[in-house]
C-alpha cells in the first residue's frame, strides 16, 4: 500500500445530509479504580460502548472462558491467567467493553478486542466481573457525542 488514504467524501455528505452523523465533542472519564466498576455498567447503559485500559497479561493465550474466576468448570479455559498474574496498576493494552452476562451465577464483562475474529471467542474476551480483574475498571472513558445540527433544524 502506497499514499495516504483518503475519505469517501460523497459518502460522507450523503450522511450528514440524511442526519445519520454526529460529532465526538470530547470525553468523560467512567472509572478510575475498583470502587467505581458498577459505574461502567451504568455508563455502557446509557453511552453504549465505553473505552478501557487493562493490563493484558495472558490475553495472547486466551482462547474461550471466562478470565479471573475461579470457582467454574469454565474459568480460564484456554488459558494461561493462572501462571502470568496481571498487575491492575500496570495497564498497556486499550479495548472496548461492549456488555456484561451471568453464566451460572458469575458475572463477565464483554471486552471486544482488536486482535481480529480469529482470536478468543470471535474476537471477543470474557473477563469476571466486580473484582477489578487486571485493572479493568483503573482507566474507563467514554465519548461525548452532540449531534449536528442542520440549518433547516433551527427555523
Amino acid at each position: 500500500y502506497t499514499g495516504t488514504p483518503k475519505c469517501d467524501s460523497d459518502t460522507i455528505n450523503t450522511e450528514v445530509e440524511a442526519k445519520n452523523v454526529s460529532t465526538l465533542t470530547g470525553w468523560q472519564m467512567v472509572a478510575l479504580g475498583s470502587d467505581y466498576e458498577d459505574l461502567m455498567q451504568v455508563a455502557m447503559l446509557k453511552n453504549g460502548p465505553i473505552s478501557i485500559v487493562l493490563n493484558a497479561n495472558g490475553m495472547d493465550f486466551y482462547v474461550h472462558g471466562i478470565v479471573g474466576c475461579s470457582d467454574h468448570d469454565y474459568c480460564e479455559a484456554g488459558a494461561i491467567q493462572d501462571h502470568m498474574p496481571c498487575d491492575p496498576t500496570y495497564l498497556d493494552h486499550a479495548v472496548l467493553a461492549v456488555g456484561y452476562g451471568v453464566q451460572d451465577g458469575l458475572e463477565y464483562w464483554v471486552i471486544k478486542n482488536s486482535w481480529g475474529e480469529a482470536w478468543g471467542e470471535d474476537g471477543y474476551y470474557r473477563m469476571v466481573k466486580g473484582v477489578n480483574h487486571c485493572g479493568v475498571a483503573n482507566f474507563v472513558v467514554h465519548s461525548t457525542v452532540k449531534a449536528i445540527e442542520h440549518e433547516s433544524d433551527s427555523t
